[in-house]
């Protein structure tokens, strides 16, 4: 019932009414409260870790295949124009999401039943933490229309006179990292930050790169999603699926990469966002 609610959440958008789909998004709440989930659940046997420990580098394949077949394919596309355009990622997504089952086949020398069999026990071990990327972004959608993107834009103002160019920059990159850290997902920190300083003072004011913006912008709050234990998903529910104690190392191994890209994407949008 929970999966099938779920998928009901990206297929019916459009054709219910809001209140009905808000109705559905309730019904996931009582059945996750129910109890239904053992979340965190180790569901890797000994025969799995040895097979992917024998693999050695080649475990990686799947994950690498993903993101190269996206770029060859959008860049292909955008050549021979088969694919709408912009919607060209999105479509390789798709068809590299449903190539990597077989080549993870092919990989692990396993038969497609199981491999079925063992993505549904991650799937209910991660349980109702696979909401909350699509859960947190609609947050910062609800955020916004209250109105503090307005309040955040008008609070720069006030002081816009003495605020240079580059300095909101760093104000802009330093808000999405806070906030992503606070609300746990960079996808609910972007509306409020881009409609309240990217748009109005970056773009508008000062004639910045929107795609610079956006991409990096994105990145910054990612680097606070790797610092919060708010982000369950991305670093409480890999520790417990790991079966690592110390809940928060994961955090703790990622503070150095992500303060460095963090510093590294403001030098890059302060020498390249206005050009």
């Amino acid at each position: 019932m929970f999966w099938g609610i779920y998928a009901g959440t990206y297929m019916l958008p459009g054709k219910v009414s809001d209140f009905e789909m808000g109705v559905a998004v309730l019904c996931l709440v009582f059945i996750s409260l129910s109890g239904a989930f053992n979340t965190g659940e180790k569901v890797t046997t000994e025969a799995d870790s040895f097979k992917v420990n024998s693999l050695g580098g080649y475990v990686f394949i799947p994950a690498i295949t993903v993101p190269l077949i996206i770029v060859i394919g959008v860049i292909i596309s955008k050549e021979l124009q088969f694919i709408v355009r912009g919607s060209e990622a999105l479509v390789m997504l798709s068809i590299s999401t449903f190539l990597v089952f077989f080549i993870s086949i092919i990989v692990f020398r396993d038969n497609p039943i199981a491999t079925f069999s063992r993505s549904e026990k991650i799937m209910e071990s991660i349980g109702i933490n696979v909401l909350l990327p699509q859960m947190l972004a609609m947050l910062g959608g609800v955020v916004l229309t209250f109105g503090v993107g307005d309040s955040v834009t008008q609070l720069i103002s006030q002081h816009s006179q003495n605020i240079g160019k580059n300095s909101i920059i760093v104000i802009y990159s330093v808000g999405m990292l806070v906030l992503s850290m606070a609300m746990g997902n960079a996808f609910a920190a972007f509306p409020i930050m881009t409609a309240g300083i990217g748009m109005p003072f970056i773009i508008n004011n000062y004639g910045g790169n929107p795609a610079i913006l956006c991409v990096l912008g994105m990145l910054c709050g990612f680097c606070g999603t790797m610092l919060t234990p708010i982000a369950a998903n991305f670093n409480l529910l890999p520790a417990m699926l790991l079966s690592i104690g110390r809940k928060s190392l994961i955090i703790k191994e990622q503070l150095v990469t992500a303060i460095v890209v963090f510093l590294f994407n403001i030098m890059f949008m302060i020498v390249f966002i206005y050009k």
